[in-house]
């Protein structure tokens, strides 16, 4: 007997519309994924609260309130697994470790 589970969400925010479709096109051959990406945090912040996804994909250079800033937001007021994958956040830089700080899973 298989157990059928629901689909895990995943939003991506990130401004860069080549990012985004490369990470659609990475994660589609998973049947049990279900992928949204936006560009900005503005647009990514009612989409959080209508329905939360299960992680979040997040860049640090965004229009508008920056990565860090919406990665503060976000554990405030509703923590859930982000990862923050950026060019900004190489591994051991100000801005990783700043992440991880803030609440980032990696």
């Amino acid at each position: 007997m298989s157990t059928s589970l629901s689909a895990l969400s995943v939003l991506v925010v990130d401004d860069s519309a080549v990012i985004r479709t490369a990470f659609r096109d990475a994660l589609a051959p998973f049947a049990d994924l279900s992928v949204d990406a936006v560009a900005s945090a503005e647009v990514a912040r009612p989409r959080l609260l209508a329905t939360p996804p299960h992680v979040v994909i997040l860049d640090i250079e965004l229009p508008g309130i920056n990565g860090l800033a919406f990665l503060a937001e976000i554990m405030a007021t509703h923590p859930m697994p982000v990862i923050v994958c950026s060019a900004q956040a190489g591994r051991g830089s100000t801005n990783a470790i700043r992440a991880l700080e803030l609440g980032a899973f990696e």
